[in-house]
């Protein structure tokens, strides 16, 4: 479930404001700005975050314009994990809506801080995927040692009687041996079938091959 709080929500005109300048105080004439929109993180968990248990709180920090859009976005706290860090800055960026701020019933930009909170506790995905995380001899002849690397996902179907009969790739890793590998493995399975009322049925699972990065210094 991704937490989104807003932290020292009103910050300081952005107009009067210069690098190196301390925060400047509002002053009793001015509005702050308010959400026009639902602030959340709507493609939520990166796929290979969740798969890897990052958790984090990234701090954003960002002008919103007379027109309310967030601009000038940049990470104030990081994650721990840039990939955290990067996916709220493009959620916020492209789907935040404010009510600008205004001084005398005039649209004014200012800066605002926004903490988002990455967190798997309670995530609806929990439990309706399969990861795997793979070891180095578990990947394709030479691939640990070019130091082929990401993440393969697919969306498994699978019959009342637990065979696999379809594979649809979701994520590829960018190496077709590391796909290919986890695809042929996926067809040699056999599920334990999903069941309603008592009765056997066919479903759809998604699974994720994890391909960590060869931590070896790779040779020119």
């Amino acid at each position: 479930m991704l937490r989104i709080s807003m932290a020292a929500v009103f910050l300081f005109v952005a107009n009067t404001a210069f690098a190196g300048d301390a925060p400047t105080p509002v002053p009793a004439n001015i509005k702050p700005p308010s959400a026009a929109n639902e602030h959340t993180i709507k493609n939520g968990y990166p796929e290979l975050s969740r798969a890897l248990y990052e958790e984090g709180v990234v701090t954003l920090k960002f002008t919103v314009g007379i027109d309310g859009k967030p601009v000038n976005l940049h990470v104030l706290h990081s994650s721990g994990y840039p990939r955290l860090d990067a996916t709220a800055m493009d959620e916020v960026g492209a789907n935040w809506l404010y009510h600008p701020a205004t001084r005398d019933g005039q649209a004014i930009p200012v800066m605002l801080e926004a903490n988002v909170r990455y967190s798997l506790r309670d995530d609806p995905m929990e439990g309706q995927r399969a990861v795997f995380r793979m070891t180095p001899e578990q990947f394709p002849p030479g691939a640990w040692d070019k130091h082929e690397n990401g993440m393969s996902a697919f969306v498994v179907s699978v019959k009342s009687d637990g065979t696999v009969y379809d594979i649809d790739t979701t994520h590829a890793s960018g190496y077709d041996d590391l796909d290919d590998a986890a695809r042929k493995a996926i067809q040699n399975w056999t599920f334990t079938p999903a069941a309603v009322n008592g009765n056997r049925v066919a479903t759809g699972v998604t699974v994720l091959f994890v391909w960590p990065a060869n931590p070896e210094t790779k040779t020119p």
